[in-house]
């Protein structure tokens, strides 16, 4: 699982510094993909400690993407909505472990993603949403777990890994939307030149 985390994120690095233009949204990811990536090993020896400073820090970040844009009152109320959905997605998932084995997971994360994309305005509200989604449903699992003292059953180390795939995946998402505008601005070009 550490090289899977590691490929992904030197992935997105790759793609935040060749490929992603805005200094608003590449510095900032370029930041903290160096900070998880440092911290990432560190985890198994002091797991309650950087379980809230992942968690917290992913909200940070998640936070300064969220509300980059203006919007209505009401979308604020989504990430905490759809945080609690994630909360017993992950708690289903740690009470029947066979499940996280469904080969098509990681297709049903990018088809959610996919839908949010849609209907998201900006790239940087989706990474935003995608961040403080996975921090505040984080926090309510482990509140929940820690009820039951079973706090150790939260693996931080798989919470951040399927925050770096779903980064990774709105990035892609991101640059397949900028290759079709580019497309259709050259389209758009050709038509409305004249023949000489």
């Amino acid at each position: 699982m550490e090289a899977e985390f590691y490929w992904y994120s030197w992935v997105i690095v790759i793609i935040l510094f060749f490929f992603t233009q805005k200094a608003s949204i590449r510095n900032p990811l370029l930041l903290l993909c160096s900070l998880l990536m440092i911290t990432y090993n560190i985890t198994p020896y002091f797991s309650e400690h950087f379980m809230y400073i992942h968690t917290f820090t992913i909200a940070i970040f998640g936070i300064y993407y969220w509300i980059r844009n203006k919007k209505r009152f009401l979308l604020h109320v989504w990430p905490f909505v759809l945080s609690i959905g994630y909360t017993s997605i992950q708690l289903f998932f740690l009470v029947n472990p066979v499940w996280l084995e469904f080969p098509g997971l990681s297709l049903l994360v990018f088809l959610l993603l996919y839908i949010f994309h849609k209907f998201s305005d900006s790239v940087e509200s989706l990474i935003g949403m995608w961040f403080l989604v996975n921090a505040c449903g984080t926090l309510w699992s482990y509140s929940v777990f820690s009820l039951f003292s079973l706090e150790g059953l939260i693996e931080m180390n798989v919470i951040l890994l399927f925050v770096i795939q779903g980064l990774l995946w709105i990035l892609i998402l991101n640059g397949v939307d900028h290759l079709k505008a580019k497309v259709q601005k050259q389209k758009s070009r050709k038509k409305g030149a004249a023949w000489v």
